[in-house]
């Protein structure tokens, strides 16, 4: 006779219904929102005032998501202390950036980047992470395709940058957004985000047509932007899917000791691998030459960055020059760019949180979410996804995760087992 375990109700509220649509019409704001602070629709079709408001609206449904999440008692004692502390941290590093003259509450709405990005993040508490990704998803793809309809339709400039060093088309077009690079970017998300809540809602998974088709897409982003690594890491991706769900489901089984401490310790150790390689391999050295140049200039602009500017608790904005090429300055490693503007309390607390997230999606065998995880982890080395929900969703898989471990830790208790569960060691 097996024992049942009774799982206690810790909600106040008799329905989560309001709760959810809160957070989804928030969500789907502010995935609006953020593409079109990227695109050059704003101000060209779409009026500033009227972004301003939306951005507004966003983060005033997801406070009231969070206030209805307090009185259903979503949060407990020690995550409110945890995320009070976040708070002040965000908003010291926010202070230090000073980019508002007249401190009000609508400037700081629109203005603190950070902190609507960490009230989403508290306000997505219980949200489940596969109805997270089938949002971004779907309204990421609607935005995408009609930001570049707008391109095509000509009712925003058709930009584009004559690159003649790269092999095959150099032109690299904007594809309706303010940079060539920022499209292909954001459908990385989208690959991710479809792939995983598509896999989700079906038993059998995503079919390998449909697989095909996100990859084709991705080829056209390449085509149009020249932007090699995305492509690569949407490749690697589809490959990873085959490989963990359709050819072998069981590829981490028994490995989940060494996968964790490969995952979670890779987000501690490419942070610090980026830094030293930008700063103590030599400019004369064979090695520095063709990194940097397979990298487009990223080891010395790395090197640059953190020899000119301090590594400080609280950060410092770096002015960043894109409109002269003799002297062209931009920072694209998230981790590098991180750790510079949002300091060093800021950067070790959104690493424990990749780590630990990491740590507990091989715990519960989300093979993919590890193999997303993995690219990810990869992909900051070079390119900026690190803090943004709308373009690198993975990290709001936190509470789903925490909450599976937490059920998987009340479950053995309940049974007497005298095990702990790895989740919580």
């Amino acid at each position: 006779m097996t024992d049942t375990i009774q799982i206690p109700q810790t909600d106040k509220c008799f329905t989560r219904k309001p709760y959810e649509l809160l957070v989804t019409v928030g969500l789907i704001l502010y995935i609006i929102q953020d593409y079109l602070s990227e695109s050059l629709v704003v101000p060209d079709i779409i009026s500033r005032s009227v972004f301003e408001n939306c951005v507004i609206a966003t983060t005033c449904i997801f406070m009231l998501a969070i206030i209805y999440a307090l009185v259903c008692g979503y949060y407990s004692v020690k995550e409110l202390a945890i995320i009070l502390c976040c708070v002040v941290v965000v908003l010291l590093v926010e202070k230090q950036y000073d980019h508002i003259e007249t401190l009000t509450v609508r400037n700081i709405l629109i203005n603190y980047r950070l902190l609507s990005r960490l009230i989403v993040f508290v306000a997505l508490r219980k949200m489940d992470f596969r109805k997270i990704c089938l949002t971004v998803f779907i309204v990421s793809s609607v935005v995408m395709g009609y930001i570049v309809a707008q391109r095509y339709l000509g009712r925003v400039p058709d930009k584009y940058f004559y690159d003649e060093t790269r092999s095959g088309s150099p032109y690299r077009y904007n594809l309706g957004f303010s940079s060539f690079a920022v499209s292909s970017i954001r459908y990385i998300n989208i690959f991710f985000t479809g792939v995983y809540s598509i896999d989700k809602s079906r038993k059998k998974g995503v079919p390998l047509w449909l697989l095909a088709a996100f990859v084709l897409w991705g080829r056209y982003f390449y085509d149009q932007t020249q932007t090699r690594l995305a492509y690569t890491i949407i490749l690697t991706g589809a490959f990873m899917y085959v490989l963990v769900r359709k050819v072998d489901p069981n590829l981490f089984v028994g490995k989940e000791k060494i996968v964790k401490l490969v995952l979670s310790g890779g987000f501690f150790a490419a942070p610090l691998s980026i830094c030293l390689v930008s700063l103590l391999v030599k400019p004369q050295s064979s090695f520095y030459s063709i990194a940097n140049k397979l990298l487009s200039g990223r080891i010395r602009l790395n090197y640059r960055a953190l020899t000119e500017y301090p590594i400080t608790p609280f950060g410092v904005l770096m002015q960043m020059i894109t409109d002269n090429a003799e002297n062209y300055f931009y920072v694209d490693s998230g981790y590098i760019r991180s750790l510079i503007e949002f300091g060093f309390l800021l950067f070790a607390i959104m690493i424990f949180l990749y780590a630990r997230l990491s740590k507990n999606a091989t715990k519960q065998s989300e093979s993919f979410l590890v193999c997303w995880l993995l690219l990810m982890c990869i992909y900051n080395l070079f390119n900026n996804l690190f803090a943004n929900f709308a373009i690198n969703s993975v990290l709001l898989a936190f509470w789903t995760m925490y909450d599976s471990c937490d059920l998987e830790r009340y479950s053995r208790t309940e049974l007497n087992d005298p095990k702990k569960t790895e989740c919580h060691k």
